[in-house]
């Protein structure tokens, strides 16, 4: 029979293990619930993400898959590291391995956590990695800034399809929904900074004012291309204290004088009646009457090619010439960054049966994204964070982090150098004015085109009968 009662009370205080401190405990704590995340991403992006900076959902359970859980799953799934089963045995290994009793093999509880995980939680994780971001960049002035736009294919479902139509060229059953995302890139880091949704009719320059625009700082310069060269976008930039350079839309005038290649004009605020929609009368009396425009005639020269000639308007009046250029000659890189998101990152297709679903995990592949660009930043050593290959960065990190759970603190630390010195040697070599067709050289299976729904589809038995 065990004997609970003390002989000699308050001796084993005297001359015994001390009791744990309040913050003792608190770690304690922390690096149990960090034991039980899945992978080894959290050990890896400790410092960029916190596991205190995951908010939790109000009344909150303490069950298998919790927020800080579901998160680390959803941005393991954006880095591609498989499918949902795939992160669920990651999961129930984990727990295995600290002892604990595994959760059930089927799907569905965790369909449900990522369900139930609200998109204020993503936002907030966005938000939290960008602000890591920022202190690893040193600047001087203002960012640089892309905007554009692009388009991710759903599932073909009617929520879906409710939410994001497909486009009109495509038969119904046969096409797929198309979420338009327009995206804030800085320059600089890569990173992506905002993003709105849209469907693919609404167009870039009117979504960009409703989201992107109130994350421009000021001393901030905006590149975009022609599409969004409008008095609004140039005033409501001017606005918030940055400039925007942008090639001159064809509808504009070009009437430069003689032997100039620059020069100035006003441009003035269109009607009352010609104004979109979202800009209500109040925001439309605060836009001043005239802005003042400079245009540059720029002649882009490549070996091989004919020379191109573009005009560049920009609100910036004092920049040279040649600076101003070199700015939106750069403006391609937000090309690589979304050719990084699509196929890197495997978010061309996103596989979501719900428009909410979808929304989530184009969110957390952007701050999957974001967190390899952080480790880029750190890695760069006063290189430029451009000259490093993002998927020699992805694999490297893919490839290391699996040593990190069962290492210590100090060997953690060792192990995050030499990744950083891993990412550091994945330089890409200088091609300047590369030229590289989109073709495909592999020719695609001699399948049937899908014309009609599945259901009414008849599929010849030969593929010769086309």
């Amino acid at each position: 029979m065990q004997q609970n009662n003390l002989f000699l009370p308050g001796f084993h205080r005297a001359f015994g293990r001390s009791p744990k401190s309040a913050l003792k405990r608190l770690e304690d704590s922390r690096n149990s619930i960090m034991k039980g995340l899945p992978g080894q991403l959290p050990y890896v992006f400790e410092e960029a993400l916190p596991l205190e900076s995951i908010p939790k959902r109000s009344k909150e359970r303490d069950r298998g898959f919790s927020s800080a859980v579901t998160v680390w799953h959803m941005i393991s799934q954006g880095m591609g590291s498989g499918t949902l089963r795939a992160g669920l045995v990651e999961i129930n290994a984990t727990l295995r391995s600290m002892g604990k009793e595994k959760l059930s093999s089927k799907t569905g509880g965790l369909c449900q956590a990522r369900q139930r995980l609200p998109e204020s939680t993503v936002c907030a994780v966005h938000e939290r990695v960008l602000s890591s971001i920022d202190l690893e960049v040193q600047r001087e002035g203002g960012r640089t800034l892309f905007v554009d736009g692009t388009g991710f294919q759903l599932c073909d479902t009617h929520e879906n399809q409710l939410e994001y139509p497909q486009p009109t060229n495509q038969k119904p059953g046969c096409g797929f929904p198309v979420m338009q995302q327009v995206a804030l890139i800085d320059a600089h880091s890569g990173a992506v900074v905002d993003s709105i949704d849209s469907t693919w009719r609404q167009h870039e320059g009117g979504m960009f004012q409703i989201g992107p625009l109130e994350s421009v700082r000021p001393d901030d310069t905006l590149v975009a291309d022609t599409a969004y060269c409008s008095f609004w976008n140039f005033a409501l930039i001017r606005s918030r204290r940055a400039h925007g350079i942008m090639e001159l839309h064809q509808a504009r005038k070009r009437n430069f004088p003689k032997a100039k290649d620059e020069y100035r004009t006003l441009w003035s605020k269109p009607k009352l009646s010609q104004c979109p929609e979202h800009i209500d009368d109040a925001q439309w009396q605060e836009l001043p009457q005239d802005i003042e425009v400079r245009y540059i005639r720029s002649r882009f020269e490549r070996k091989g090619f004919r020379p191109v000639v573009k005009v560049i308007a920009t609100t910036d009046l004092e920049t040279p010439p040649e600076t101003v250029q070199a700015q939106y000659t750069s403006r391609w890189d937000i090309e690589l960054c979304f050719r990084d998101i699509k196929i890197t990152m495997e978010l061309d297709f996103i596989r979501a049966k719900s428009a909410s679903m979808a929304r989530k995990l184009y969110g957390f592949g952007l701050i999957a994204h974001n967190l390899i660009r952080w480790q880029m930043l750190r890695a760069c050593r006063g290189a430029s964070p451009r000259q490093i290959s993002f998927t020699g960065a992805r694999e490297a990190l893919r490839r290391c982090c699996e040593l990190f759970r069962t290492r210590t603190y100090g060997e953690r630390v060792r192990l995050q150098a030499t990744i950083e010195e891993l990412i550091h040697d994945e330089k890409l070599p200088l091609r300047p004015g590369r030229y590289q067709p989109r073709v495909k050289k592999r020719r695609p299976k001699k399948f049937q085109l899908m014309t009609k729904p599945r259901h009414q589809m008849v599929v010849s038995p030969s593929r010769r009968k086309k």
